[in-house]
């Protein structure tokens, strides 16, 4: 699982999606919820996507998300790694009943 987080954070580098990934690295470290839910995103490869990262970095203020971009790079935090993981994921869930904001791990298409 860390090959595959080293792996991930190479890909990410090359593409520019991140300013630095070295905080999401250290984060993460050995710490198996996180490197199940970078599994999760190579799995997933919502990143692979230039319109999906696009969107993400467009939507950014209007949804309060507070990521820092700098020159159409995502700024990593401290702060913000948690945030980003879950971007990434798509791990997000609008209500239409109360237009309340979730974040989720296990989503399910209707």
């Amino acid at each position: 699982m860390e090959a595959n987080r080293d792996r991930l954070m190479e890909h990410f580098q090359a593409e520019c999606l991140f300013a630095d990934v070295e905080l999401i690295r250290q984060k993460c470290g050995s710490n198996l919820r996180y490197l199940r839910k970078l599994a999760t995103i190579q799995k997933n490869g919502y990143f692979r996507d230039p319109e999906y990262m696009a969107r993400l970095v467009a939507l950014n203020d209007s949804q309060g998300w507070g990521l820092n971009i700098r020159d159409g790079k995502i700024v990593v935090t401290d702060d913000t790694v948690d945030k980003i993981l879950s971007l990434l994921n798509n791990d997000l869930l609008n209500s239409p009943v109360n237009d309340e904001r979730f974040e989720v791990s296990v989503k399910r298409r209707l």
